[in-house]
């Protein structure tokens, strides 16, 4: 990835006042941040025949297979619901379209500064929006997935509710919080080699602790309560919420699930300034 002219804002201190110059110079660059994300993407695709055309077929294809293994080969009964049925790979994408979100951009993140090492010495480049341009990228990609999403819901249950226009306020939240993780995978994923390796076995595990094969509310009243410790589980239920069934989600559990990413964001860019000063001791 190469970066064009940008502003320095470099500030060495981690406290308050280095988090808010951070900050402040990420938003002030949102232009910036903007073209590097169109090069990632472009770049995913530079060498291919098809190009960005890959975009859109790589998750056409997964969901073809998902509909053709649950559907065809082991008949999976339509999940029942408080509101009627969800034909099952429907229901599924909406949950593998987060969790494929979360686990892309931590996978990534751990080596991302590994990646543009060469980058990391250069006084004029901020290499804290790197992470940034990443989780920009695997929103694109998100957000492929929700329109197949809404293309595949509507042949076996008609019109989305209107709750579905409150899809971007779930996605805002949940951004902050992948920026945090980001930042927290990046900044450790080039002092600690390793750590690749081991988030790449531990990711697997998210799915089947977060609700995506199953529904929350089916969940024992016991367990509800440890499987909202998952991070992204808040978001599924919010997502199928404003989707399926046109509910709008509390606004405390809203504004809770807000306020915890907003904390995440911030300490995973203060981790990442904190452990700033080591990056070129170890590139």
């Amino acid at each position: 990835m190469t970066s064009p002219p940008v502003r320095v804002w470099r500030e060495r201190d981690s406290g308050p006042a280095g988090l808010f110059v951070t900050i402040r110079g990420l938003v002030g660059s949102a232009g910036m941040v903007r073209e590097l994300i169109r090069r990632d993407i472009h770049g995913r695709f530079r060498d291919s025949l098809l190009g960005g055309v890959w975009s859109v077929l790589s998750p056409l294809l997964l969901l073809a297979v998902y509909m053709l293994v649950f559907t065809v080969i082991f008949k999976t009964a339509d999940p029942q619901t408080r509101n009627g049925t969800i034909n099952f790979p429907v229901f599924l994408w909406s949950g593998l379209l987060l969790y494929s979100f979360f686990s892309e951009t931590v996978v990534r993140g751990s080596g991302l500064l590994v990646e543009h090492a060469h980058l990391i010495k250069k006084v004029v480049f901020p290499v804290e929006v790197l992470p940034v341009v990443a989780v920009g990228h695997m929103l694109f990609n998100a957000l492929i997935g929700l329109v197949l999403l809404i293309v595949l819901y509507v042949p076996f249950h008609g019109a989305p509710p209107w709750t579905v226009v409150l899809v971007p306020l779930i996605f805002l939240p949940f951004c902050l919080l992948m920026l945090g993780f980001a930042w927290i995978a990046s900044a450790i994923g080039l002092l600690i080699r390793d750590t690749r390796l081991a988030v790449s076995q531990v990711m697997p595990v998210f799915i089947f602790i977060t609700p995506i094969f199953y529904s929350y509310e089916t969940l024992p009243a016991a367990v509800k309560p440890f499987a909202l410790l998952c991070p992204i589980t808040p978001y599924v239920v919010m997502l199928r919420q404003v989707v399926f069934w046109g509910e709008v989600p509390g606004l405390l559990f809203f504004g809770a699930t807000f306020a915890v990413a907003a904390l995440v964001a911030v300490f995973g860019l203060w981790v990442f300034l904190h452990l700033r000063d080591a990056f070129a001791d170890v590139v």
